[in-house]
């Protein structure tokens, strides 16, 4: 086997290793030794003391608490092994924010939990020393130092203008009580297996309770990223996906990250935007002339002034755009007023068209104030897109196991619009029955017609454990946005193939109901064509719901509900069946 560093690119990456191993090397040797003494306690650290120092000018400074592997008395490992410290004391970022970073060394029989108050006497004694700017005080911490942080957090509440823990936590009930919290940016794995990611979901569940909202920066594009960064973002967690404990290397080269801290400072006057949160509307598929979407937003208010909020939705063409108002009542959502919370009805427009929805805030307090979120949330009138069947390609069994190959035919209901470059995720409700082949298991369509049914361009593979009915849910997308949701269910499997190989239909059907004119009661059939939760709604011709006859998980087969018109005006009345997305209305006659 070739040695990879022979030849001149292995020499060029011996090269690059040995300056980066270098430059690390003369960044740790600007650290200071130092011990902080206090009654019978000593502390070794290291301090960063930014090169042009100057006692005319106030810098800020870092506080980083290290992990439990490096506890001990030598005053070295604890910046040599991990980033924590010496990523603040990088010439570039000292160019950007000279700062000082203080990065004391845990004793070897102690935790970060049980030193604050040793810690916060070190604060103090480096800024009576030094020209320290106290509105910027920060602090970070990994691992034990994470847990650490909170603890500082937790008993020096009016200290820090920022912290940037890593994987550790604080208890639900902790954050609750703490009297100030400042700005936070968390970091944590979700498959950390020393530190359960639990310890960092529960801190923002509890700050969520409280109102303080935080954003989560690996579910944005980098132009929403920006957006509430550069408005004032208070609380952020980043949550990587498969990350195990270390994952303060990636996150301390967040390129966000050190912009985000230095803007903040204790006891900051500037104004505090207001701004959406978050955008929500129930279901993204609608039916013309006949739904209603409640819309409902989030809006950041931290000081509580009085806000006006519009919701603008626009189709795809921008040839309908509608303005409403949205309200803080309660009304349309929560039932609860006065909570950020606010929200208003739309009545669904009579176009098929995609369209989109954007929140903006005005604060009256001061006028000229008014921003918008810059992403819209989304919702359709096209369609629906539905599964209209199944084709088994092939069988093969075994012990225990059987395996397939499964094309799906779509059909589009819309009347007037194609739906482009379409795709099907599939999700198994029964993970320990079956096996999907693959990674990413999705359907693949490419157009779809007004009107018309395709079957999938792919096949995917499956494997069933039992012979036994499988439940599948279909989420169905239009040029990578989801708009439509669908379930597959597939029994039998040994049964009903070897019947028939070919198209299997799917029945979806509600009935006329008998008798039809009635008075008072008439009987409505319908059909399940899988097990799911169903609604049948009665409406009269104003579109007011009158009652609700079914709302509740049926089996799949046929089914059959009496409704008792005692006590309702004669005339024509409407009544609608819905499993997931797919709908249907018939009409019926009521003579008294």
């Amino acid at each position: 086997m070739q040695n990879p560093y022979s030849g001149k690119s292995g020499f060029m990456l011996l090269f690059i290793l040995a300056i980066t191993c270098f430059t690390k090397a003369q960044t740790n040797e600007k650290f200071e030794y130092h011990v902080h003494n206090f009654y019978d306690k000593s502390l070794p650290y290291r301090l960063f003391v930014p090169e042009e120092y100057s006692d005319t000018s106030l810098y800020p400074l870092i506080l980083t608490l290290h992990g439990a592997g490096e506890k001990g008395t030598d005053n070295e490992k604890h910046i040599a092994t991990h980033p924590h410290a010496t990523v603040w004391a990088e010439p570039d970022n000292q160019i950007n924010h000279p700062c000082f970073v203080v990065a004391p060394q845990c004793p070897t029989d102690s935790w970060w939990s049980n030193e604050s108050i040793i810690l916060n006497d070190l604060l103090d004694s480096i800024t009576n020393r030094y020209s320290i700017d106290t509105n910027r005080l920060y602090i970070t911490g990994l691992s034990m130092g994470g847990f650490g942080t909170f603890t500082m957090l937790k008993e020096y509440p009016n200290k820090f203008a920022a912290a940037v823990p890593m994987s550790g936590g604080i208890s639900f009930e902790e954050v609750l009580n703490m009297e100030n919290i400042p700005p936070i940016w968390n970091f944590h794995g979700d498959a950390d297996g020393l530190v359960s990611v639990h310890w960092s979901r529960t801190i923002f569940a509890a700050l969520d309770s409280i109102g303080k909202k935080a954003i989560y920066p690996e579910n944005l594009s980098e132009e929403i990223l920006n957006f509430y960064l550069n408005h004032g973002v208070r609380y952020l967690y980043s949550e990587y996906k498969n990350g195990g404990h270390e994952v303060w290397a990636q996150s301390y080269e967040n390129p966000r990250l050190i912009d985000w801290v230095f803007r903040q400072k204790l006891n900051k006057k500037e104004y505090q935007y207001k701004y959406a949160f978050d955008i929500y509307h129930g279901k993204y598929f609608n039916i013309p002339r006949q739904d209603t979407i409640k819309i409902y937003s989030n809006i950041n208010n931290p000081e509580q002034n009085e806000i006006a909020a519009f919701a603008t939705i626009k189709n795809e063409t921008e040839t309908y755009e509608n303005t409403i108002s949205l309200f803080d009542d309660g009304k349309a959502i929560d039932k609860i007023p006065n909570d950020g919370l606010f929200s208003n009805f739309l009545i669904v427009p009579t176009l098929e068209d995609y369209f989109s929805i954007t929140v903006n805030t005005i604060d009256k307090d001061s006028n000229d104030h008014d921003l918008s979120i810059p992403i819209s949330s989304m919702f359709t009138t096209v369609g629906p897109l539905n599964l209209a069947g199944y084709e088994i390609i092939k069988l093969n069994s075994a012990a225990n196991a059987y395996q397939i190959e499964l094309k799906l035919v779509l059909k589009n209901n819309s009347k007037t619009k194609r739906i482009e470059n379409t795709t099907v995720e599939i999700e198994t409700f029964y993970p320990d029955n079956i096996k999907i082949s693959g990674k990413n298991p999705v359907f693949t369509f490419g157009d779809i017609e007004s009107g018309q049914s395709a079957f999938s361009e792919n096949n995917l593979e499956f494997i069933f454990f039992k012979d036994t009915i499988t439940l599948f849910a279909l989420n169905i997308k239009t040029n990578n946005q989801y708009f439509w949701k669908d379930t597959l269910v597939i029994s039998n499997i040994l049964t009903s193939v070897s019947k028939e190989i070919g198209l299997i239909p799917l029945e979806f059907n509600l009935e006329q109901n008998y008798p039809n004119p009635f008075n008072p009661t008439t009987a409505i059939n319908y059909t399940v064509p899988y097990p799911d939760i169903v609604t049948i709604k009665v409406f009269n011709i104003l579109g007011n719901e009158i009652s609700t006859l079914v709302n509740t998980y049926k089996s799949n087969g046929r089914h059959s509900v009496t409704f008792n018109a005692s006590g309702l005006a004669s005339g024509v009345y409407f009544y609608k069946l819905q499993i997931g997305e797919r709908t249907s209305v018939k009409k019926m006659l009521l003579l008294q």
